[in-house]
């Protein structure tokens, strides 16, 4: 099949607009897999879903032009994810989220394929952008997730990919001593300040009732700061990485830190 036209001109440079926006949402998900497999070696299936299939496809742009950052140079914003899926959600296991998810590997469904680490996986829905940027608008305003930009839910599951590449680099590879470091990470303590401070710019998601989750923090600390960086009207950016954290303070800054360095 011939990579789609359209899907070489996103570059970032220029911004996209609404106009373009529309288009996108129009575009065959077959040309966008095709894409990512020809230029990424990402394994999708998007099962004909536009939404999910294009915003996958801006996330993967918008984080290749993010490239290093100097406060997270530990971590690779040009890792892709070792495969992304969209299910049905009577497809998922009744002990598995039914919305947005990312795994490092796990037998998820009912079936228990076996899945590549550092895989996607996004409940089917009939949605478009413009559905979905209402979602994202009405939960920043509840105060549920920190960003309102439309690639948010994505963004959030493509930075969690990011995360578990480091994770496995500085654990050789290793599965199970991948699964061990995150079980020991999820036993961070935090302090009463810390807690006040994942409330307050990650929202009630990730502060889940002061039952904190480290892996979600990171995330969603680092989904803030990518949606922070572009522009709410057009997919443009308007910051690089760098100049956005160093706007926020220091404190929430040492925080995911603290969760990047673990050891």
């Amino acid at each position: 099949m011939k990579i789609h036209n359209a899907i070489r001109t996103i570059n970032f440079k220029s911004g996209i607009s609404r106009n373009e926006i529309r288009k996108y949402n129009k575009m065959n998900a077959l040309y966008i897999e095709e894409y990512l497999q020809t230029f990424y070696g990402i394994d999708s299936n998007f099962e004909n879903n536009r939404v999910f299939s294009i915003s996958n496809l801006l996330c993967n742009g918008i984080l290749k032009k993010i490239g290093k950052s100097k406060y997270f140079n530990q971590l690779n914003f040009l890792s892709n994810p070792g495969q992304i899926r969209v299910f049905d959600r009577i497809e998922l296991t009744k002990n598995f989220p039914d919305t947005f998810c990312s795994i490092v590997s796990k037998k998820i469904l009912t079936n228990e394929s076996l899945f590549k680490p550092r895989s996607l996986f996004f409940r089917n829905s009939d949605i478009d952008l413009e559905e979905i940027n209402e979602m994202a608008k009405t939960a920043k305003s509840h105060g549920y997730i920190s960003s309102d930009h439309f690639l948010t839910f994505t963004m959030h599951e493509w930075l969690h990919s990011i995360h578990f590449e480091y994770l496995y680099k500085i654990n050789n590879y290793d599965e199970k001593k991948v699964l061990e470091y995150i079980n020991r990470l999820k036993g961070i303590e935090f302090s009463s300040n810390e807690k006040e401070l994942v409330h307050k710019f990650l929202g009630d998601y990730v502060y889940n009732n002061g039952e904190i989750n480290p892996i979600e923090v990171l995330a969603e600390g680092l989904n803030m700061i990518v949606c922070l960086c572009l522009d709410k009207n057009k997919l443009a950016f308007k910051s690089d990485i760098d100049s956005t954290i160093t706007k926020l303070p220091i404190e929430f800054i040492e925080l995911l830190m603290k969760i990047l360095n673990f050891n």
